[in-house]
This record gives structure tokens, sequence and C-alpha cells, in this order.
């Protein structure tokens, strides 16, 4: 991705709106950052590196806001120039030159950031099984393609038109040849950006296909998983209003919506926690209500019923021993069929056999 140039005579964003957007889209990510690692605390006792990978996208977007707050004056000083509004003086010039650096440090944010939440998503589908082989080849191919989509994202910016010298950058970055291949990447790591939010939908998708479950509990877990669409449109609509195929992209308008869908990309990896949330909520109460201690947890797929069993059918049950990452389940099989319900579903009787020669008549116990 290439870096705009100052050849625009007006921002399209205003100082306090680029600045106010910035800190309010870190703000609010943090907030929903905080639930979802209170979440994780309060019901596994324990953070995953899921959430790691998230906290660290934010600090990437924390990062890059303080960059964009510490060189705003550089940034509006641009256009000023583009003007004449302002002399070329050689500290106005070397203010510029630290700008230009700082872009390629917010550039690599941006793209590291968005990838490291794809990455968290794909470490969070893991934790939930990935027991058929057909399903780990393509987790593991996913996980390879999002890597390697991040690299090439890292690998087409523009830096001969970032770190090279002022004279380089005026003379040549605003050619056509320089505008259009800026065009051709914006469009390609949008293309590689959904292309990836797409494939990491479909884990879910294939895990839950053939759980026998009702679908009704099948499409409203899909729907938690799909809210990656929600950053999906963020991105395309971040290269449509930025692409221009006569000009560089205004420098406010396209960091400001990188900051966008920077947040919104963290906000929506966090918003499984809220489904998370109401199915522990619910186990809590079944749990109380049973009788069984309410320390037991599980995840996403804990909260179906269990598929009942027909009589005559020979069941062998057994209870899979807790570990931090997995559920605590009731494994049964019948017949060639494998089954699993969670502990408060479970009803255990005990039938006693009595043999007829230690038989005796007595009274009749009511």
């Amino acid at each position: 991705m290439a870096s705009p140039n100052p050849v625009s005579v007006k921002p399209r964003v205003d100082r306090p709106t680029f600045v106010g957007i910035l800190w309010g889209g870190t703000a609010l990510s943090l907030c929903f950052l905080i639930f979802r690692i209170s979440v994780r605390v309060k019901y596994f006792n324990r953070i995953y590196a899921d959430d790691i990978l998230v906290g660290s996208a934010w600090i990437m977007l924390l990062a890059s806001s303080v960059i964009w707050h510490t060189q705003q004056t550089a940034m509006y000083t641009q256009y000023s120039l583009s003007t004449g509004q302002i002399e070329p003086t050689p500290q106005v010039l070397a203010a510029e030159r630290i700008l230009l650096q700082t872009e390629v440090a917010t550039i690599f944010l941006f793209y590291t950031s968005l990838w490291t939440v794809k990455i968290s998503v794909i470490v969070y589908f893991h934790r939930l099984g990935q027991k058929v082989r057909g399903q780990k080849i393509w987790w593991w191919f996913v996980l390879g393609f999002t890597i390697a989509t991040w690299a090439t994202c890292i690998g087409d910016i523009q830096y001969s038109c970032l770190l090279d010298s002022l004279e380089y950058i005026l003379s040549h970055c605003s050619d056509p040849d320089q505008i259009q291949f800026q065009r051709i990447t914006l469009h390609y790591n949008c293309a590689v950006d959904v292309m990836t939010d797409v494939m990491i939908i479909t884990i879910p998708i294939l895990m839950l296909w053939n759980v026998k479950i009702s679908w009704r509990n099948k499409l409203a877990l899909i729907g938690v998983f799909s809210l990656t669409i929600i950053v999906i449109i963020f991105s395309i609509v971040r290269v449509a209003v930025v692409s221009s195929r006569k000009t560089q992209a205004d420098i406010t308008w396209l960091f400001m919506w990188s900051n966008i869908e920077m947040a919104v990309s963290i906000i929506v990896a966090c918003l499984v926690s809220f489904r998370q949330r109401c199915v522990q909520s619910g186990q809590s109460t079944n749990n109380k209500q049973s009788g069984t201690s309410s320390s037991w947890t599980g995840n996403l797929l804990s909260s179906f019923q269990s598929p009942k069993i027909k009589n005559g059918g020979e069941i062998k049950a057994s209870i899979l021993r807790p570990t931090p990452a997995a559920t605590v389940l009731f494994l049964f099989s019948q017949g060639s069929a494998m089954y699993t319900a969670p502990l408060h579903a479970i009803h255990v009787t005990r039938d006693v056999a009595i043999s007829s020669d230690s038989f005796k008549k007595g009274p009749r116990v009511p």
C-alpha cells in the first residue's frame, strides 16, 4: 500500500474529527477487550492464547493512535504546503520527513493488528475441537494462508515513497504509475483481507455441520461466528471510499478508516464472549437447580441438549476429565454413534439385581 502524498489541497477529515475517531475507537475496543478478559477469568479462571493475541492487536491499535496523535500537526501541515500557505523551511521539511517514516510504522501496525485478530479467531476455533482429519487439514491450510497473505500485504508497501529522499518522493511518487500501483495494492490487500475472513468463517461451519444438534442452535452459533462479516464490510468500505484512479489517497481519510477497521475487528473478536457469557449463565442456573456443582464450566458447544436415547440399545458412558481448554462433558455411545452432553443434563440411576434364592417374604416397604 502506497503512502498518500501532499497533493490534496484540503483534508477530507478535519483535525478534531480525526483525533476524536482515533481515540474513540481505541477506547471503545478497550471496553470490549476488558469484558472479554473478565469473562475468561470469571468463568474459566484463566486467559487463553487467543485472548493474548487480541490483547496484542489492541496494543498495536493503541500504538498507531499514539503515533497519529503526535504526528497530527505534521499531517495537516502538508496541506498548507500544497497550497503555498507556509514556506518549506528546513524545519517543516524535516517534520514531513518524519511523518513519512512514521507512516511505514502505522501501515505495518494496521495489517499486523488485523491479521493478529484473524489468527486469534483461528486459534479459538482450534480450542473448540478438531477431531476429524479433514477439519484438521483445513484448519492448518487456513492458518498458513492467513500468515502468507499478511506477508504479502507487508511486502507490497511502497517503501521507496516513504523512506527515500524527499526529492525522489516529490518527483516520482505522484506519477500515474505510482498512483495506479497504490490503487492495485489497496484492492489486492482488501481482497485477501476478505478472503481470509471468509475462510475463517468456514472453520466453525464445518465443525457444526455434522454435530447432532437442532438447526436452530446451529444457525445461532453460525450467526455468532459470522460476525466477521461486519469486518468484511468495513474493509470493503475503507477501500471504496479511499481508492482513486487519478490522485493519491487522502491521508486523513485513509488512516481514519484504517483506525476504524482495526477497532471494529477487535470488537467483533470480543463479541463471541457475549455468547459464551449467556451460555455459562444458563449452565450455572441449571447446575444450581439440579444440585450439581456450579463450578463446572464448558465451552460454547456444551450448551446444547443431549440427543434422546431410545430404550433397548446398549449405552456405554464415561465422564471426560476436565482440562483447562476442554469442556467437562458426558460422553456416551449407542451402537456406532457417539454423543456428548453437559453434566447438568445427565441424571444417573442405579439398578439393583436381587437373586430369587436369597429373597424372603417380609413386610411391604412403603
